[in-house]
């Protein structure tokens, strides 16, 4: 019988082994296969080379556009693009639009994620629709961007309330009681400092002849509208601050005597609550960054984060004039700017408080590091991804999601401080033309025209914008409505 054959058993067994051998063979490289498709490498069949493929989502608003690589047309937008590693041009167009255009750097195995790409009206329209005695010299928008709030022209106590999801821009009279306001002098000039979140009060600053004072605008019912520095009388400070974004609920700041202090308009005293800050940025209830102004190395301030009742040191910096900062949440991780105006250097510091909570020894090294000469101004985008710290028309900016820097220089006669647009774009005012371009500086659209002193104004589905500037009738202003989506032929 073959199975008691010694000879026939030693072959069975071999081609068994032989077997087992070409098995792991094939399981090992299908694996390889899967790891080496997962990097994005493919295998040309006909010519046997190995390449190395990236991967490119592409989408464009308001509308489906085409989808255009180094010139040649591959489909419609909302898709995704299997490419080989290399320099592409990636432009977007569609009829009636200007075209976006973008040149990436594709690498094997990594994502470029174009979803943010929007499109403006080759030929734009627009109309307007309030007009204004002179040019007004006040004006915010809320938080959710329906809201406009108008000084009326020569009037210390009228406004203008303007609803931007109207396409007419209605226009209602917000009136606020003559007591609400200190009316010694001639001077009457309203800065903005802060809106709440429930997109119905507002905090401005009030500056006189020979002051100041801190005002809660109530835009629903005026007649309940505060002057905070009287409600909060016998307690001296310089900047008041909305904590966690509430209107009743605030900050304090004496700068002269470094002293910062917690309110609200419940009657109680205001609580101090630290001191020595020079400069502060709060997020949320209970998160402050700040700089102090002792507790560093001789010549050096210290940047420190207060959460709930513990303090810790992030960062020193060189004794300045003046300090940036600012705070945010960016895919579940702190990201924190700080900086010094006349040292020019801004860092950006990643979950300080995260790693010295595991180690309270710990180095916090900077996931960035950006110079600017002269810097002015700093903000995160709406959507937390990137800062950017602006010098006039020069501009870095810092992308949290892929750890890249941009630098560039929009050429713009910049004397206004850019403002986010949204999660991707930075717009701002120059020689009276709206100027609106991407994170990193590129696809810059020019627009309607507007004054420089304000900013434009996105209704709040981005499907129009609104700015203040002269109107086609002599000697008077106008709010101007500009479309953003082209309307389809009749």
């Amino acid at each position: 019988m073959d199975f008691l054959d010694p000879i026939k058993q030693r072959q069975h067994r071999i081609r068994l082994y032989v077997g087992y051998v070409l098995m792991v063979i094939a399981i090992s490289l299908a694996s390889l296969l899967l790891v080496l498709q997962a990097y994005g490498y493919t295998f040309d069949l006909q010519t046997g080379a190995v390449n190395q493929n990236g991967l490119v989502f592409v989408d464009a608003h308001p509308e489906r556009a085409e989808v255009y690589i180094n010139g040649e047309l591959k489909g419609a937008t909302d898709q995704r693009l299997i490419m080989p590693a290399d320099r592409y041009n990636i432009s977007i167009r569609r009829d009636g639009y200007r075209a976006w255009e973008k040149n990436i750097n594709l690498l094997g195995g990594k994502v470029e994620r174009l979803v943010y790409p929007l499109l403006f009206p080759e030929a734009l329209e627009s109309k307007e629709t309030q007009l204004y005695a002179e040019k007004p010299t006040f004006s915010t928008q809320s938080p959710d961007r329906r809201w406009l709030i108008v000084r009326q022209p020569g009037a210390v106590f009228s406004f203008s309330l303007v609803d931007l999801n109207s396409e007419l821009a209605t226009a209602t009279s917000l009136v606020l009681p003559p007591s609400l306001f200190s009316e010694p002098g001639a001077r009457h000039d309203i800065e903005i400092v802060e809106w709440s979140t429930d997109n119905r009060h507002v905090v401005v600053k009030h500056v006189f002849d020979t002051g100041f004072e801190f005002v809660l605008i109530d835009r629903e019912a005026p007649e309940s509208s505060r002057n905070l520095s009287r409600v909060l009388s016998g307690t001296a400070f310089t900047d008041i601050v909305l904590r966690d974004k509430r209107f009743d609920s605030y900050y304090l700041h004496n700068r002269p005597t470094q002293t910062l202090m917690t309110a609200g308009l419940d009657g109680q005293a205001p609580t101090p609550l630290l001191n020595g800050v020079i400069e502060f940025k709060p997020h949320g209830n209970d998160v402050l960054l700040y700089i102090a102004s002792s507790g560093a190395a001789d010549g050096n301030v210290a940047v420190r984060v207060r959460e709930g009742d513990q303090i810790y040191t992030v960062k020193e910096l060189p004794v300045d004039t003046t300090y940036i900062l600012d705070i945010a949440r960016f895919s579940d991780r702190w990201y924190l700017l700080a900086g010094g105006v006349t040292d020019q250097r801004m860092y950006v510091l990643r979950d300080p408080v995260s790693v010295l909570r595991r180690n309270p020894d710990a180095q916090i090294i900077p996931a960035a590091l950006l110079r600017i000469e002269n810097p002015q101004f700093a903000s995160f985008s709406a959507n937390a991804r990137f800062v950017q710290i602006q010098s006039g028309s020069k501009f870095v900016v810092y992308d949290a999601e892929t750890a890249r820097n941009y630098r560039y220089d929009t050429g713009l006669n910049a004397s206004q401080k850019a403002i986010w647009m949204d999660g991707h774009r930075l717009s701002l005012v120059s020689k009276n033309r709206v100027n609106v371009f991407d994170f990193d500086g590129t696809n810059r659209q020019e627009l309607s025209p507007a004054y420089s002193e304000f900013v434009p104004y996105f209704n709040s589905n981005y499907t129009a914008f609104y700015t203040l500037t002269d109107s086609q009738i002599a000697g008077r202003a106008t709010l101007l409505r500009t479309e953003l989506m082209v309307k389809p032929a009749q």
